[in-house]
């Protein structure tokens, strides 16, 4: 006789093999579904990282192939990688090097008559830089026959004005980083799609051909009605000049030309003057002049650099001016212009250079200042008694 309890106690159970099956199943399918999902994480990544890769390559922010192919137009990134880029693309194609601050971005390197230069000027950029990057071009078999300088005050300061920004690839004499390495990053796509938005960091940009240029509607400069006192950390010595030396035997067979950027006289009797390195100044340019074979001074004051039109901020002048500049250097003559506009420190004696400036600088001060005209007049008359 069956038992209540037998006939209401269900199905027998399965037997445990038959467990352990479904288990295995589960499993097999849990697999499947991490392998598809992990095909398709990857096609997507693959995809995105194509996309954003060929996207910065017709941009092009940092100048691997012929810079920004939609509309020619290139903002400042950063220069120190992009313009050795550009030259490595062809290093062979170039027989002039120009270096300089943000200053000499504006100099319109297709002007120099008779040479194929590289522009490598860029931002802050000071001595021990170029001197870097000279030996690292060197080291990679370039021969310039020209090489452009341009000599900024600041590069006399034994503690530089901004830290030193070399990269490493240049230090350890390496090749730039790759394309991909480059263009597969977060950075590279800010620096994209801040192009497209026209979003520059600066008011200069870099035509098709990498030539610099001021942003249209750039307003021009507010020359400030009361000059402050700069602090300077450190000495002001010429004997920084040595780093020119240094620079020249990189390239010893290069033909060696230089310039002191024109700065508006503002800008001279803040940042000189009442910065107390005026006579330092005028003691170090004479100095590195004698490494030179041919310098120029572009930063005494004259009508170009009392003008305000010409410049956004009394520190970067408009490419109409830089092309004079080119003009004076390639004509190399012993002679003051007739403008005045660029002392030719190579032709003259460290004295009359002196006398040159500062005949030039008080004027300024007469017309602009005359307070503080007075004030060094009878700190200068009271020195030479």
């Amino acid at each position: 006789m069956t038992s209540l309890s037998n006939e209401f106690s269900g199905p027998p159970a399965l037997p445990e093999h038959g467990a352990g099956a479904g288990r295995a199943a589960g499993s097999k399918g849990r697999r499947w579904l991490f392998n598809r999902y992990s095909l398709v994480l990857a096609a997507g990544i693959a995809l995105l990282g194509g996309g954003t890769a060929a996207l910065n390559s017709v941009v092009d922010p940092l100048w691997y192939w012929q810079g920004n192919q939609i509309d020619g137009r290139n903002f400042i990134f950063n220069e120190r990688i992009a313009k050795l880029n550009l030259l490595l693309q062809e290093p062979d194609a170039y027989d002039c090097l120009i270096f300089g601050s943000s200053r000499v971005t504006l100099l319109d390197q297709t002007g120099v008559e008779g040479y194929r230069c590289a522009n490598l000027a860029f931002s802050a950029g000071k001595a021990v830089e170029f001197l870097a990057y000279a030996r690292y071009l060197a080291g990679r078999g370039l021969r310039p026959k020209l090489v452009i300088v341009g000599i900024d005050d600041f590069n006399f300061l034994d503690e530089p004005h901004q830290p030193v920004d070399i990269p490493d690839f240049v230090q350890n004499g390496e090749a730039p980083p790759g394309l991909l390495h480059s263009y597969l990053s977060l950075t590279a796509l800010d620096f994209t799609q801040r192009t497209l938005r026209h979003d520059s960091p600066l008011p200069r940009y870099y035509d098709e051909h990498f030539v610099g240029h001021v942003l249209p509607d750039t307003p021009p400069f507010d020359p400030p009605e009361t000059l402050e006192t700069p602090q300077y950390e450190g000495d002001f010595l010429a004997s920084r000049a040595a780093l020119y030396r240094e620079l020249r035997e990189a390239f010893p067979e290069a033909a060696f030309w230089g310039f002191v950027p024109p700065i508006s006289a503002w800008k001279v009797a803040e940042t000189r003057y009442l910065g107390g390195i005026l006579d330092g100044y005028l003691e170090a340019i004479p100095e590195t002049a004698k490494i030179f074979d041919v310098l120029y001074d572009f930063s005494a004051p004259t009508a170009v650099t009392r003008r305000v039109d010409n410049t956004y901020d009394g520190s970067h002048y408009a490419p109409t001016v830089y092309k004079v500049i080119v003009e004076r250097l390639q004509q190399a003559s012993p002679e003051v212009p007739g403008d005045g506009f660029g002392l030719p420190v190579h032709a003259m004696t460290p004295q009359q250079y002196r006398e040159a400036f500062l005949t030039r600088f008080d004027a300024f001060l007469a017309a602009e200042f005359p307070d503080l005209a007075r004030t060094r007049l009878a700190r200068s008359q009271a020195a030479n008694r």
